[in-house]
C-alpha cells in the first residue's frame, strides 16, 4: 500500500506542476491570439503579404494553444477523476493530504473562445477534422508563399531579401512536412482505423444497453468508483452520436480490467460480469 502511495502522491504533484504550466501556457497563446484577431478583423496590414502572414501566425498559435487546452483538460480529468478516487481508497493513510480544487482557474480561462470549443473529441470526429485542418493550413501556406516570392521580387535591400529568402525556405520544408503528415493522416484514416472503427460501432449498437446492465451491476456493488464516472459521462453525452464509439470502447475495456482482476483476486461476488465473456 505504502508504494502505491507513492506512486499516486508523485502523480499528483507531477499533474499539478503541469496543469500550473498549461494555465500559464493558455493564457500567453490565448492573448496573441486575441491581439492577432483585432489586426485581421480591423484589416490593420498594408499588404497581403502582411495578411497572410498574421493568418499563418495565428493558424500556428491555435493549433499550439488546442494542444495545451487538451492536455489541460485530460490532466484536470486524471486528477478529479482517478487520482482523488484512487487515494480516496487509502484515506486512512492520507488524511492530511491536501488536493487542489482547479475549477475557478478553469473558470478564469474559460474567457477564451477556444476553451470552450475545444473538447476531447473521439478519433472518429477528431481524424477527419485534423486532416481537413491540415489541408487548410496548405492551402493558407500556398497563398503566403506567393505573396513572399511576390514582395522579394521588388526588394533591393540585401538584409531584407535574405531574411525573406529565409522565411521563403522555412514556409517551404513546412509545406513539405504538412504534405506529408497529411498523406499518412488519410493513409491511417482510411485504411486502419476506419474499418476498425465500423466494425466496433456496429458492435456497440448491438451490444450497449447489455454493458450497460453489467456496469450498473459493477456500481451497485461498489467494486470500481471510477465506473460511476464513466456512467456520468454517458449519460451527460448519451445523445451525441458521434461519441457512441468511444464510450462503448471505453466501457468494454473497463469492463474487460474489472473482470480479470475479480478472477485473479478469487473473488467470491456473484456478479454477472465474471460469467460473460467481454
Amino acid at each position: 500500500m505504502k508504494n502505491k502511495l507513492e506512486k499516486l502522491l508523485y502523480r499528483k504533484n507531477t499533474l499539478e506542476f503541469s496543469l500550473k504550466k498549461y494555465q500559464q501556457a493558455i493564457t500567453c497563446y490565448g492573448e496573441l491570439s486575441k491581439e492577432i484577431d483585432k489586426r485581421l478583423n480591423k484589416k490593420i496590414y498594408k499588404s497581403n503579404f502582411e495578411k497572410y502572414n498574421l493568418q499563418v501566425q495565428k493558424t500556428k498559435n491555435d493549433i499550439e494553444l488546442a494542444n495545451y487546452i487538451t492536455s489541460y483538460k485530460n490532466s484536470i480529468r486524471e486528477y478529479n477523476d482517478t487520482i482523488l478516487i484512487e487515494v480516496d481508497k487509502l484515506k486512512k493513510d492520507t488524511d492530511k493530504i491536501e488536493f487542489k480544487n482547479y475549477e475557478e482557474s478553469a473558470k478564469e480561462l474559460s474567457n477564451y473562445e477556444m476553451f470552450g470549443k475545444t473538447t476531447l473529441m473521439s478519433p472518429n470526429v477528431e481524424l477527419p477534422k485534423m486532416i481537413n485542418d491540415i489541408e487548410k493550413h496548405i492551402d493558407l501556406l500556398d497563398k503566403y508563399e506567393k505573396s513572399i516570392k511576390e514582395k522579394i521580387k521588388n526588394i533591393s535591400d540585401n538584409y531584407e531579401l535574405s531574411k525573406h529568402k529565409k522565411e521563403l525556405f522555412e514556409i517551404q520544408n513546412h509545406h513539405l512536412t504538412l504534405t506529408k503528415r497529411l498523406n499518412e493522416r488519410k493513409e491511417y484514416y482510411l485504411e486502419t482505423f476506419l474499418p476498425k472503427y465500423e466494425k466496433e460501432l456496429a458492435e456497440a449498437k448491438n451490444n450497449l444497453k447489455f454493458y450497460l446492465k453489467l456496469a450498473q451491476e459493477v456500481v451497485d456493488k461498489n467494486i470500481d468508483p471510477r465506473m460511476t464516472s464513466l456512467l456520468e459521462q454517458y449519460d451527460n453525452h448519451k445523445d451525441e452520436e458521434e461519441n457512441l464509439w468511444l464510450f462503448y470502447t471505453a466501457l468494454k475495456s473497463r469492463l474487460k480490467s474489472i473482470k480479470e482482476e475479480l478472477i485473479k483476486v478469487k473473488s467470491d461476488l456473484k456478479i454477472q460480469l465474471t460469467r460473460t465473456i467481454i
